[in-house]
């Protein structure tokens, strides 16, 4: 190999190896100085939590959710059209998602140098029960809580840029790495003009990946400073502990003086009521029926016996047998009108309904990822709240609606099928299906 390339290597190997060394005496430097440091990530995630909780008790959401959300069609059918109760299960979640925040936010108060946030825990459950604010970290205006929670929302964000970076800086070093070891094997592989070709080749490519990652390098160590990653523990739980108190006297607020346990899991709020399809553990399973409905109502003529057979798969028992209840005898298939009626049938129950079940999966799929995450809020407090899906519904009226669902899909189908075979694809120009 020749000695200039040998001496190039050697030093971006040298300048790669200083790069990847354990990170363990910097880790235990920025404890030393209570830095957020690689906790950045972490906090952001709960940080952003925060954040959604306290948009969530704002005045544009507390009054979407009085006047719009508990008044939807598919709520007053087959859950309540109680206002009280379904206020009551929606303050439920916000404290019971609230709570569970604030069991992360004290695990990180643990670490603080402040006694005053070591104190958290006990704080804030003295301010649940009692209204008591002993440090003060109550908000004196929503104003005030509405400028910490911009300057919150620029750090996640910055921190989410961090993460991205990151990845992209430990991206480039791998592809350099790989770069290098073809440098290698092609000088070692290869003889006379034809591996001074490669080798200058690969030097230039490698080069240029060496400017890519101090570039990126640049660009992490600007973001650490701008991030959570530089601020210090104490200062960021400080603004936590302030989101955290300032939402929680916000719901109290908003729906009247509650206490953390009288509105927590423990106090079975949020556990659905027998006879729903939440205490059935279907309420997901019903989602998927009334989505896949929803899909072939659209397109008629694109369901095949395997389709069918797909959907009759997904259905419980008890719906099953009603199902066959409704199917037996013959009627007569070819009538126009009567399918019109039921496509105007069809469309009037997937009104309320479909929105219930997109719901319900929406919720599913937010909480799924949380846990996986490893951030669960039990309830979530997303896009979708637990009253607008089908966990609290009715069972007995939710099933009705999906027999009802069935049979009027089945009698759209056969006519489509019906006119098909009579009359030939021409024929259905003027038919909406």
């Amino acid at each position: 190999m020749p000695m200039a390339l040998e001496s190039w290597l050697t030093k971006v190997r040298s300048a790669m190896s200083k790069q990847a060394a354990p990170p363990g005496p910097m880790i235990r430097s920025m404890r030393k100085k209570s830095s957020v440091g690689i906790l950045a990530l972490e906090v952001g995630s709960l940080m952003s939590k925060l954040l959604r909780m306290w948009r969530a008790v704002g005045d544009a959401s507390v009054a979407r959710l009085r006047h719009e959300t508990i008044h939807l069609d598919g709520i007053r059918k087959v859950v309540s059209d109680d206002d009280d109760f379904l206020l009551g299960l929606a303050c439920a979640e916000l404290v019971d998602a609230l709570r569970a925040a604030s069991e992360s936010v004290a695990a990180l108060a643990a670490r603080c140098a402040d006694p005053g946030l070591r104190d958290f825990r006990d704080a804030f459950s003295e301010f649940a029960e009692t209204g008591r604010d002993r440090h003060r970290w109550v908000c004196s205006s929503k104003d005030d809580m509405d400028a910490r929670a911009h300057k919150m929302e620029r750090q996640v964000a910055t921190t989410t840029a961090l993460r991205r970076a990151m990845e992209e800086l430990a991206e480039a070093e791998h592809g350099l790495r790989r770069q290098l070891h073809l440098v290698v094997v092609q000088c070692k592989g290869k003889g006379g003009h034809h591996r001074r070709s490669l080798s200058a080749s690969n030097i230039s490519v490698a080069a240029e990946q060496q400017q890519l990652i101090f570039s990126k390098k640049q660009e992490v160590k600007q973001l650490k400073q701008a991030s959570l990653w530089g601020c210090t523990l104490d200062a960021v739980v400080a603004s936590m502990a302030r989101a955290a108190f300032t939402t929680l006297a916000r719901i109290k607020l908003v729906f009247g003086s509650l206490t953390l346990s009288s509105m927590s899991m423990e106090s079975q709020v949020l556990t659905p009521a027998p006879g729903t399809l939440g205490a059935a553990a279907l309420a997901p399973r019903y989602a998927a029926v009334v989505v896949a409905v929803e899909r072939m109502v659209r397109s008629p003529r694109l369901v095949g016996p395997e389709e069918r057979d797909e959907l009759y798969g997904m259905l419980t028992a008890s719906v099953r047998a009603q199902l066959r209840g409704r199917l037996r005898g013959t009627v007569a298939a070819a009538d126009p009108e009567l399918a019109a009626q039921w496509r105007a049938a069809l469309a009037g129950i997937l009104e309320w309904l479909a929105p219930m079940a997109h719901a319900t999966m929406r919720w599913q799929a937010e909480r799924s990822f949380e846990i996986e995450q490893r951030t669960a809020v039990p309830g979530g407090v997303g896009g979708v709240l637990l009253l607008q899906t089908l966990h609290m519904a009715d069972r007995h009226k939710v099933e009705a609606a999906v027999v009802e669902l069935l049979v009027g899909l089945n009698y759209v189908c056969r006519f489509h099928k019906e006119m098909m075979t009579c009359c030939g694809p021409p024929a259905m120009a003027s038919v909406r299906c």
